[in-house]
């Protein structure tokens, strides 16, 4: 076999006592083409000094020399420089010599009376060298190669598995994966990828979610059992790849879970959104449907005089008031949880969550609610703790599905700073203690830390979102308050929140008292609505009080009537939502034709269009409706009279 030109002179050490066997194969071999530099050496210090030069190629050297025999040589060479080719050039020696020098580590043995095969020998024991060398270089490369790989491997920030094309077994993975899996990487590794899933699922059935990524943009969705059997989202985008001549998927497994609850969040959100403009719209038309029906009452009281009769009304008047109830909690609903931080008494909340639960929730739910006449006020939100009573009433009724009893109290409590040393939280002084007591399931101990972490829910998806414990928590201690709470399996839960109180304080005065009925002296007042029956009772309500009135169904007929009439008219009253033109429109025009006119506006929206406050707009008042008979008539009269100053949504006028 012929081999390469070494190229140069080589770096050679020759262990040889006699001069004269030096010169002859140092002239064998510059005769065959391997011209070397020479390092020569005939004692052990010698030799072993030669072997720490740099950049040795060969060595060369005689069995026998008498200072340092031949294995004791290739003893040291190895030890010193195992990749440098050793080759023995000697005389006689026997074959047991030859075969125990080879075993040794000799790369040859060439004898002094055949130097024609040195130059062979040489050359094939440098090819081998070279060849060994570069290969564990190569080696050396890949093994380098192979750790970045694995540090790149192990530090991605998603699931990593390197999938075979053909088998689809997962040849490797990384500790991400094991996390998402909840399995060992021994656990993973020889399993096939359609042992990932629950069921084959993507974009194309039938086929593994790693391929179709491989040729989807943006890769595919899947899900993966994860811990305990769970099924988990995953967004999976893979590549194809080549590696020691095996067809791979290099794939990343992204976790989706998190994701996917805020987009169930956000679609519940845009839900909520939706049934608030519903509630908006409902309670627009319910409120002029009840309208009439409160007018009314008053009206028919005059006229009915049996006992019977009367009480028939009264009824109806409750009833009317209900619905009004109703309706206000429907749009409070829609609005979410605005409103004005002030002094508060939570007595009111709770009989109104306790109105709530009698309307709503089922019959075999009974409900006790107590509150002492002497509670303290707080400073807070009222719509804010009203929601963290509503979730807690609601966790209760679904932790009974098959009925029990929910209690709903209310306390002062005073903490001094041994107790609330004991309650984690807590701050010494006066507290108003909340309470929502179930004789539910209960809450199992092994999740009873987790309950009020955010997305954590013992509901399906399709029943809870895992946020309202979360959003009780924020609530209350945006308060400057906290929680507590006992449960008991199979017995049920009980949650006490306290809330920071003012002990010495008190909220301003609730509901005033009914206003008086007041009487008109012949004014006339043009009412604007397009819902007969509430112009109709409006009508007669004010006529029976002494007012003379004009009746137009929208804006237009209002301006028309208004131009001919106009110096007879001493007030307006009207609607907003109309056909034709609006009551907000027919207001800007009729301010346009006399700025002094004096304006009413009677309406049923839940709230004022976006044109500044009322009083900005031009108006005397806002009513909502429905409205009790008193305080519209209370409203004209003020407004005829000089009252100045505007009545927001439905801040009722204080009685004379």
């Amino acid at each position: 076999m012929n081999y390469p030109s070494t190229g140069g002179k080589l770096r050679i050490v020759h262990f040889e006592d006699k001069p004269q066997d030096r010169e002859l194969i140092a002239e064998r071999l510059a005769a065959e083409g391997l011209a070397g530099e020479f390092t020569y050496a005939k004692t052990k210090a010698e030799f072993e000094a030669a072997l720490g030069q740099r950049g040795l190629e060969l060595i060369l050297c005689d069995y026998s020399v008498p200072s340092f025999c031949g294995s004791e040589a290739l003893t040291l060479a190895r030890r010193l420089r195992p990749d440098t080719p050793f080759v023995f050039v000697s005389g006689t020696v026997g074959e047991e010599g030859v075969v125990e020098s080879l075993r040794s580590g000799a790369t040859d043995y060439v004898l002094k009376d055949h130097l024609e095969r040195l130059s062979p020998v040489v050359r094939r024991a440098l090819h081998e060298a070279r060849t060994q060398r570069q290969q564990r270089q190569a080696e050396e490369a890949m093994r380098a190669s192979e750790y970045k790989y694995r540090q790149l491997f192990e530090n991605l920030g998603d699931a990593a598995f390197l999938v075979s094309e053909d088998t689809g077994k997962i040849l490797d993975t990384n500790s991400q994966a094991e996390a998402l899996l909840g399995r060992s990487r021994a656990g993973i590794l020889g399993r096939t990828e359609a042992e990932l899933y629950p069921r084959m699922s993507g974009p194309v059935p039938g086929r593994r979610p790693v391929a179709q990524a491989c040729e989807t943009r943006g890769g595919c969705e899947a899900l993966v059992l994860g811990k305990e059997g769970t099924e988990v989202p995953v967004h999976v985008c893979a590549s194809r790849l080549e590696l020691h001549g095996r067809k791979l998927f290099l794939a990343l497994f992204r976790d989706l879970t998190e994701r996917k609850q805020l987009e169930r969040q956000f679609l519940r959100a845009q839900r909520l959104e939706s049934i608030g403009t519903l509630a908006s719209g409902v309670a627009h038309d319910l409120n002029n449907i009840l309208t009439p029906i409160m007018l009314a009452g008053t009206i028919l009281s005059r006229e009915v005089e049996s006992p019977s009769g009367k009480a028939v009304l009264a009824t109806l008047a409750a009833c009317a008031r209900r619905g009004a109830d109703v309706i206000r909690q429907l749009t409070t609903f829609g609005k979410g949880l605005e409103g004005k931080k002030c002094l508060f008494q939570p007595r009111h909340l709770l009989k109104e969550i306790g109105k709530i639960v009698t309307e709503t929730f089922p019959r075999s739910i009974a409900l006790s609610c107590h509150a002492p006449a002497d509670l303290w006020a707080v400073s807070g939100v009222p719509a804010h703790i009203h929601q963290v009573l509503l979730n807690l009433a609601v966790n209760a009724r679904d932790a009974m599905p098959d009925g029990g009893r929910l209690g709903l109290a209310a306390g002062n409590v005073r903490l001094d700073e041994a107790a609330a040393r004991l309650m984690p939280g807590a701050k010494s002084g006066p507290y108003v203690q909340l309470r929502v007591a179930d004789t539910g399931t209960g809450i199992a101990p092994e999740i009873a830390d987790r309950i009020f972490d955010p997305f954590f829910s013992t509901k399906g998806p399709d029943k809870g979102t895992g946020l309202g414990l979360s959003t009780v928590l924020g609530i209350v201690r945006s308060h400057g308050g906290f929680i507590l709470f006992t449960t008991q399996p199979g017995q049920g839960t009980e949650f006490r929140l306290y809330l920071p109180a003012s002990a010495n304080k008190e909220p301003a005065p609730g509901s005033p008292a009914p206003p008086p009925l007041f009487q008109g002296r012949g004014e006339m007042i043009l009412i604007i609505d397009d819902e007969e029956a509430v112009c109709s009772v409006m009508q007669r309500t004010l006529e029976t009080s002494g007012y003379r009135t004009l009746t137009a169904r929208n804006g237009a007929e209002a301006v028309a009537l208004y131009s001919d009439r106009g110096p007879e008219i001493d007030l307006v009253v009207t609607d907003l939502d109309m056909p034709a033109l609006g009551g907000q429109a027919a207001a800007a025009a009729l301010l346009t034709m006399n700025p002094n006119v004096k304006i009413v506006v009677a309406t049923g929206l839940d709230a004022l269009p976006a044109s500044g406050s009322p009083g900005e707009a031009g108006y005397r008042a806002v009513l909502k409706k429905p409205c009790p008979t008193g305080l519209l008539l209370q409203t004209v009269d003020r407004a005829l009279h000089g009252e100045t100053r505007t009545l927001e949504a439905d801040e009722p006028l204080k009685p004379e």
